[in-house]
């Protein structure tokens, strides 16, 4: 038997060797307690009055630095390796052990700290790591940079995200962020709706009888813009086959009002947005009848609002209160919503 790397487990056991119990025991009672870790203080000693499963940095000897797990009524002792990091729910901060003993994680700014750079006559430049390596500074990009130019990432002001997108499919293509569903592909045919001056309308190749095709894409409210507008026009059985909608994987809305008339009237679905996203897939319902003329729906122009400039990777944001960092490009999640922003100083 012997120590394995980083965490510290116990491994090597030969092949049928008996009383590997204990130690195995201990591995995953390790591993349950310091895989996605998390503490719930750094104290001095561990309490009287422990729940199964609490779990402690302790702070004095005699178990200095030991991480204690309470585990079946017996508290166990996990001494730390350098590199190892643990969430402290107390103080809603990291912490990694180095030689030192164990630190919080935070994000300095020119001192160290939880301080930040100031804002005001920064317009255009870019956070980084300062020579001291103990902080951030803002600094002048040198490819350019301005709210999502060639050279990367800029401070961006107050969140915001805003104005309406028409989609419309004269180029005969989709727009990348929406994908086609189901076993037809998409197709452009001429369908013109002279509402909008549109020559091409989305459709589905041959959905046939008793089938499902969608355009599936996602869409949220920004600002005062709330709407979602989709013009369509269908061709089927009456009653049966049509435009339908669905919301979050759930049917929400049915046209099954054909036109087979080959004069296509477009109609308009309007949806009111919420600030939480939400998936969208617009397409054609059939039943198992080959009745009903092209049995297909037709898009002219779908409107939701988007970002009046998509974030890149490296803009900085205020947002309520607080200073966020663009992880994802392209990003239409509001910061501290989920993973797509980081926070300075969390």
């Amino acid at each position: 038997m012997r120590t394995l790397a980083n965490i510290g487990l116990s491994g090597g056991f030969a092949i049928g060797e008996d009383g590997w119990g204990d130690e195995m025991n201990s591995n995953l009672l390790m591993l349950s307690t310091l895989v996605q870790g998390g503490v719930l203080d750094a104290v001095a000693a561990v309490p009287g009055a422990p729940a199964q499963g609490d779990v402690y940095i302790l702070t004095a000897e005699p178990n200095k630095d030991a991480v204690a797990v309470y585990d079946d009524a017996v508290w166990h002792y996990f001494e730390p390796l350098e590199g190892w990091w643990l969430y402290n729910r107390a103080t809603d901060k990291y912490m990694t052990f180095k030689p030192t003993g164990w630190e919080e994680l935070t994000t300095g700014g020119g001192g160290g700290g939880d301080s930040f750079p100031p804002l005001a006559d920064n317009a255009g430049k870019v956070l980084a790591v300062n020579l001291a390596e103990d902080g951030v500074e803002w600094i002048t990009p040198s490819g350019g940079g301005g709210g999502g130019g060639g050279g990367g990432g800029s401070f961006r002001g107050a969140w915001a995200a805003k104005v309406g997108s028409f989609v419309t499919f004269d180029s005969g293509v989709l727009p990348f962020d929406f994908v086609a569903q189901g076993n037809r592909a998409v197709t452009f045919p001429n369908r013109p709706d002279s509402v909008i001056g549109t020559t091409k309308a989305a459709s589905f190749s041959n959905p046939g009888s008793n089938a499902d095709a969608f355009i599936r894409f996602y869409a949220r409210k920004y600002g005062n813009d709330d709407k979602l507008r989709v013009r369509y026009y269908s061709e089927g059985e009456n009653n049966y086959d049509g435009f339908m909608v669905l919301i979050n994987g759930e049917v929400f809305f049915t046209d099954y009002t054909s036109d087979n008339n080959n004069s296509p009237v477009f109609q308009v679905w309007e949806y009111t947005l919420t600030d939480t996203e939400v998936e969208v897939q617009i397409g054609y319902h059939s039943d198992g009848s080959s009745s009903g003329g092209l049995q297909n729906v037709f898009f002219s122009r779908i409107e939701r609002p988007v970002l009046e400039i998509p974030y890149v990777y490296g803009d900085t944001v205020t947002y309520g209160g607080s200073i966020y960092f663009c992880v994802i490009a392209g990003t239409a999640a509001v910061p501290g919503t989920n993973n797509n922003w980081a926070k300075f100083g969390a």
